[in-house]
């Protein structure tokens, strides 16, 4: 009785590319990199969440390592920024 089931079942369809890249795509999490400001030592971020919807969220604190004598118009060279720096 379960030979005859067995013989007659069928393979299942292998899927079409579109439907591989959709389900990669949903294997991703969804994540994103971003700084937010902090007043008061809170952040507020907004979440859309669906309804019964559960979102994990990290917040990490960053420590601007940025030395004292960084400046960001040295980055340029001693022209302005956007041109072009006088020869020397």
């Amino acid at each position: 009785m379960y030979a005859d089931m067995r013989s007659k079942a069928k393979r299942p369809l292998a899927p079409y590319t579109r439907r591989l890249d959709a389900l990669r795509e949903a294997a991703q999490p969804a994540r994103s990199h971003r700084s937010v400001p902090v007043t008061a030592g809170r952040a507020e971020v907004d979440l859309v969440l669906a309804r019964n919807e559960v979102t994990p969220l990290e917040l990490t604190p960053v420590v601007d390592e940025t030395p004292q004598w960084w400046s960001e118009e040295r980055l340029f060279g001693p022209g302005e920024e956007g041109t072009e720096a006088p020869a020397t």
